[in-house]
C-alpha cells in the first residue's frame, strides 16, 4: 500500500519556526555571556581570596551579590524569553495540528519538559528527555538529598557570616 507523505510546511509556519529558533539561539547566547563574564570574575575573586589570609570577610561581601545577581539576571531572561517562544509555539501547533510538535516519547512525569517527578517511577536518576544524559526523579527524597548536598556549599558561602 501506498503512503501518502505530509504536506509541506506553509510559509507562516517556517516564519514561526525561524522566529523560535532565532529567540531560542538568543536566549542561550544571553545565558551563555552572562555564566561567562560571572566566571571571568568570580574565579579570580575566589584564586586572590585563597591566595590573602585578609580577603575571605571582604570575598564573601563581594560574592553573594555578584552571584545573586547572576541569578537575578538569569531569572529576567527567563522571564523575557518564556513567555514568547511559549506564544510562537502554540501558534506553530496550530498550523501543524495537534501531535505533529510533540515528541513521540512519553511525557509522563516532565514539568515544563525538563524536570521529572514520577512517584511511580523508583528510579533516582532517568533519562534525559532531550539531548544527553540523565536527571533526578524528584518525587524521590534521594534526589532532595543529592540536590542539597551539592547546593550546601554554595549557600553556606554566599549567607556565611565571618
Amino acid at each position: 500500500a501506498r503512503t501518502t507523505l505530509p504536506a509541506p510546511p506553509s510559509e507562516r509556519y517556517l516564519e514561526l519556526r525561524d522566529r523560535y529558533m532565532r529567540l531560542m539561539a538568543d536566549a542561550f547566547y544571553l545565558i551563555k555571556l552572562i555564566l561567562i563574564a560571572g566566571f571571568a570574575v568570580n574565579v579570580p575573586l575566589c584564586i586572590w581570596g585563597a591566595t590573602n589570609d585578609n580577603a575571605t570577610v571582604m570575598l564573601v561581601g563581594i560574592l553573594g551579590p555578584l552571584i545573586g545577581g547572576q541569578a537575578v539576571l538569569l531569572g529576567a531572561l527567563l522571564l523575557y524569553y518564556w513567555p514568547k517562544m511559549k506564544r510562537v509555539r502554540s501558534e506553530m501547533q496550530e498550523i501543524a495540528g495537534p501531535g505533529s510538535l510533540e515528541r513521540s516519547a512519553d511525557s509522563d512525569g516532565w514539568i515544563a519538559g525538563f524536570m521529572y517527578y514520577s512517584p511511580e517511577n523508583r528510579s533516582v536518576w532517568v533519562e534525559s528527555r532531550m539531548g544527553y544524559g540523565y536527571t533526578l526523579n524528584f518525587a524521590r527524597t534521594e534526589a532532595w538529598g543529592l540536590l542539597a548536598i551539592l547546593l550546601l556549599p554554595v549557600i553556606y558561602l554566599v549567607v556565611a557570616k565571618p
